[in-house]
């Protein structure tokens, strides 16, 4: 007698090995998506990528492009991850409706990753990369809260052969992530130019920690005069240089940026103020009238805790009176004007002058010049550049004399170059002049040759 035992009650009992298969399902799933964001992972990323990249060789077509937004300046002003979330889920939330499919998370909590597999050129990438970027930038909701102005800096790279991998793909991104933070502007796209700027400030960057930890061999000031309106040195602003001895001189434009991200600002600027204070007594052996020394200041070195006491400390130790000036910047001063106004006023307690520097150039602080109670605003040389002939340009230098003039601050214009830029600023009564048309930068024993020969200038 056959005997049929039917399965049918079997199959619908899930076994051990099925409960087990679910929960693995489960686990990947946990491991492929952010808790948070609800974003799939750099894991999906690569393969999403790799699979693409197989089918664009196999296909004969280069075709895709990657998007980076990092979103420090986000993750920077929460300060904690509870209130750095919700913004990320809006950006998140504003960013799929544009690319709903393509949108990962990093590894990195701040970073969030959009691949164009349609991108054709880098134009087209452009453009869709801008308007997502557009989307967090004009989010009104965000402006209240944050400053969307720094907010994230993005990166973009579009494919340009078949053999490229995930890691090298995000690496180009990462370059061109760096070289918007380095220009502070939104977005780069990738080029083979910016990555070769990328590895040699990653080289400076490396050069400027063993410059601190070797006792600054290779620094060198430099002093640059100034002269009152009636033709007579009254100072010198004093200028870091670096000759590096295989790189050759480095512009303070170029390390010292660097030197503020890598957090060896203050290293420098207090090795400058020691050395404008150690070379000041020297100096002013050759003049009748001591001169002003004026020590450019960082923004970080300015607004640290322990700046006051270290410069209580130089008055003790050099015997400073008077005579001596910090130039700070005007974008530095308005990051916190309400401590750059107390930092200010105890500094002119102990007669030390204050200069903001690059004025006009920065934030719009006309409404903070009486409130800081500085000495002398010095207007950018990018003001100064055919003044003689542009009327633009003369209504706003005319407007900031005159209405530092009115409140007792003096003007000193810096980057005159000219005879006729300097007779025109004559005639509006600025106090003093800094430029090419007088001289250089010079070092100190070059300097001291000019103090013996040049102590005045027969202003035509």
């Amino acid at each position: 007698m056959n005997i049929h035992v039917s399965n049918q009650n079997t199959a619908q009992q899930p076994t051990h090995h099925d409960n087990l298969r679910q929960q693995y399902q489960e686990l990947r799933k946990q491991l492929e998506v952010d808790p948070y964001s609800g974003l799939p992972l750099r894991r999906k990323f690569d393969r999403t990528l790799t699979a693409h990249l197989a089918h664009m060789k196999k296909a004969g077509e280069i075709v895709g492009g990657v998007l980076v937004i990092r979103l420090s300046g986000l993750l920077q002003q929460a300060g904690t991850t509870d209130y750095f979330y919700p913004l990320l889920v809006r950006i998140v939330s504003n960013i799929r409706e544009m690319a709903p499919e393509q949108l990962y998370q990093s590894d990195r909590i701040e970073e969030l990753l959009i691949f164009f597999p349609q991108s054709r050129n880098t134009q087209m990438l452009h453009d869709l990369a801008s308007k997502i970027c557009d989307t967090i930038t004009n989010d009104s909701v965000l402006s209240e809260v944050v400053s969307v102005r720094t907010l994230f800096y993005a990166g973009i790279y579009q494919f340009e052969w078949y053999d490229l991998t995930p890691n090298i793909i995000l690496q180009k991104c990462y370059y061109a992530v760096a070289e918007a933070e380095q220009l502070r502007s939104k977005m780069a796209l990738y080029t083979e130019k910016i990555a070769q700027s990328y590895l040699r400030r990653e080289e400076v960057g490396r050069e400027i920690a063993k410059l601190v930890n070797n006792g600054f061999k290779g620094l060198q000031l430099y002093y640059q005069p100034i002269f009152n309106n009636d033709g007579y040195l009254c100072g010198a602003e004093a200028l870091l240089r670096w000759f590096h001895p295989d790189i050759g001189e480095i512009s303070p434009q170029y390390f010292v940026p660097l030197a503020e991200n890598n957090g060896y600002i203050a290293s420098l600027d207090r090795w400058v103020v020691y050395q404008v204070m150690a070379s000041r007594s020297r100096l002013n052996q050759k003049m009748q009238q001591p001169l002003s020394y004026f020590i450019n200041l960082s923004a970080q070195r300015f607004m640290q805790p322990s700046f006051l006491n270290q410069v209580m400390e130089l008055i003790k130790d050099y015997n400073v009176a008077d005579k001596v000036m910090f130039e700070i910047t005007e974008r530095s001063a308005m990051q916190d004007p309400e401590s750059a106004t107390t930092i200010i006023q105890n500094l002119k307690q102990m007669n030390i002058g204050v200069i903001l520097d690059d004025f006009g150039t920065g934030y719009s602080s006309l409404s903070y010049l009486g409130k800081f109670n500085v000495d002398i605003i010095k207007i950018d040389r990018s003001f100064v550049s055919d003044v003689v002939s542009d009327t633009n340009r003369q209504a706003i230098i005319e407007h900031i004399i005159n209405l530092a003039n009115r409140i007792q601050i003096q003007v000193l214009v810096e980057g005159v170059e000219k005879t006729a830029e300097m007779q025109y600023l004559k005639k509006l009564d600025c106090q003093m002049y800094q430029g090419f048309l007088f001289s250089r930068p010079l070092p100190e024993d070059e300097f001291i040759n000019f103090l013996e020969q040049t102590p005045h200038i027969q202003f035509a």
